[in-house]
């Protein structure tokens, strides 16, 4: 069994022209531990990613500038960034030919519509990247306690 690790080894980066829902998703990731970053359109998003190297991208297909897709490809162009998962979130629907198609995109790994349960999305989050859970951590670090006051 692999160990798991902390989120704060682990940097996720959210990109999405929705303010709302970019806050509330970095603010989710922040409490759980990851170090996180942010972008609100395509443009804005890719320097970033090829500045940052996150660990995991969080990413609307609907963005400025230059679309989510437009983001997967260029991307893939970049030595580093080609290699980068990434978790699609978007409030359009896709049929399943779309889905498929962008399920070929090697670095695409899930897809979430809006409105996203963030717990959920967090969750996915950990089980990809094999961090551990803020709740799980502070269930181990109360056994450890039970456990020294035991001896």
């Amino acid at each position: 069994m692999n160990k798991k690790i902390e989120p704060k080894e682990k940097m996720i980066f959210v990109v999405d022209d929705d303010p709302g829902f970019t806050h509330i998703c970095v603010d989710f990731l922040d409490r759980e531990g990851f170090r996180t970053g942010s972008a609100f359109d395509g443009e804005e998003a890719l320097r970033k990613i090829i500045h940052s190297k996150p660990d995991l991208i969080i990413l609307d297909l609907l963005l400025p500038k230059l679309s989510g897709y437009e983001v997967i490809k260029k991307l893939q162009e970049d030595y580093f960034a080609k290699s980068i998962p990434i978790f699609i979130v978007t409030i359009k629907k896709l049929d399943p030919g779309t889905k498929e198609l962008f399920s070929l995109e090697p670095n695409v790994k899930e897809f979430f519509n809006k409105p996203v349960n963030l717990h959920i999305l967090v969750l996915k989050v950990h089980q990809f990247l094999n961090t551990i859970p803020k709740d799980e951590k502070i269930l181990e670090e109360y056994r450890e306690k039970i456990n020294e006051e035991k001896k």
